[in-house]
């Protein structure tokens, strides 16, 4: 979300292809602020020109700078070659003078329905890449997840650059210890000096984040694609599954755990430390942990909560999705807001619940927040 709009997607929406009918295809919605800053109302429906089966449209979104980028990554196209569930991002461009995104496609229904300005993919795609898994934008950088869930390969993560008309591409991310199913691009994060990466398979599920610096080896070459830094955490055992979310703030990423049932999630600060120049703390040998835990604050820790489904940050406040708490019933969900002390840790301010919540919703599966508003998904 952003100052003036929110935008949320539905990517198991089903759909009639050729006359045949078709799941998971997806469609998102753009709801706008109104003047007295507490009111919503949905502004326009956003889905793709030529829908396809099963692709997923709305797996993950990013709307900054007068763009939102919608991720499908399990679309399936032909582009002189045909590419099975290779994904593709569906790039939805500002128009200030009608105050929408994208191209109008039907102004007859309510909301109106837009189509894409533009599709994003990389210059050698393949099969399975599932390429649009996360996205990210920050100026004129973006980055994008291709996690390759069902293949032999670890994945990997694609930084394009806007030129002012187009996004280029720039680098392919990949990790230097990858191994088959890693699942490395199930999140990401830029800013305009780093790139990150979560791996949350990796190790036997412990999980991590790579962290690519953008002028290393050259003017916007990131490391020729091989990673600065690589941060596991202190306390990581099998089945922690960190990185499974990150977000990134100026000088701090935070990136999520949700662990195994028989444990609290967890959120982990890495901190950039500025004299150095590196992330995290340094534990010798060339390996980073974290520069240390999210503090619980007014949260009461609990098993199996999800606790890190989720995670969204500003400059003072976050947000943490715990999409399978029990606090209003058997995976009823919650969301903890994060607050930045200005000490050098983050601890959780309160938890926020719908008053409609009940068993099963799931909560805090997705999460957004610009400034003091915030948006979390139940998907259930």
């Amino acid at each position: 979300m952003d100052i003036s709009f929110s935008v949320v997607s539905e990517y198991r929406t089903s759909a009639t292809i050729g006359g045949q009918p078709a799941t998971y295809v997806g469609s998102a919605y753009i709801f706008k602020r109104g003047g007295d800053s507490s009111t919503w109302s949905d502004h326009e429906k956003l889905a793709p020109d030529s829908p396809g089966f099963g692709m997923k449209f709305g797996s993950s979104i990013s709307i900054r700078n007068n763009y939102i980028a919608i991720g499908a990554p399990s679309h399936s196209y032909t582009d002189g070659s045909t590419y099975t569930e290779a994904g593709s991002i569906f790039l939805f461009n500002y128009d200030d003078l009608l105050d929408t995104y994208g191209v109008e496609k039907d102004a007859g229904v309510t909301p109106p329905l837009y189509k894409e300005d533009s599709i994003l993919r990389p210059t050698s795609p393949t099969n399975y890449n599932n390429f649009g898994a996360d996205v990210d934008i920050s100026g004129i950088y973006m980055i994008v997840g291709a996690p390759q869930p069902d293949t032999t390969d670890n994945g990997n993560a694609y930084v394009f650059k806007h030129d002012g008309t187009n996004w280029n591409q720039l680098q392919i991310l990949t990790a230097s210890d990858g191994a088959a199913n890693d699942q490395f691009g199930h999140s990401v994060a830029i800013n305009n000096s780093f790139a990150f990466v979560g791996t949350r398979r990796h190790n036997g599920y412990r999980g991590a984040v790579y962290i690519y610096k953008r002028n290393e080896g050259g003017s916007d070459n990131w490391g020729g694609g091989t990673q600065f830094q690589k941060i596991t955490i202190s306390d990581s055992s099998p089945y922690d599954y960190f990185g499974t979310d990150i977000a990134c703030y100026g000088n701090d990423l935070i990136a999520t755990a949700p662990k195994s049932t028989d444990k609290p999630g967890e959120a982990y600060l890495i901190s950039l430390n500025l004299a150095q120049g590196y992330w995290g703390t340094d534990v010798g040998s060339g390996a980073y942990n974290e520069t240390n835990i999210v503090r619980e604050g007014v949260r009461t820790k609990s098993n199996n909560d999800g606790f890190g489904s989720s995670i969204q940050m500003g400059p003072s406040y976050g947000i943490v999705g715990a999409s399978l708490s029990d606090l209003s019933g058997n995976d009823s969900g919650a969301a903890f807001v994060l607050q930045n002390t200005g000490e050098g840790y983050w601890e959780v301010l309160k938890n926020i619940r719908a008053d409609d919540l009940q068993a099963g919703d799931e909560f805090g599966i997705s999460v957004g927040m610009f400034d003091r508003y915030a948006t979390v998904g139940a998907w259930k």
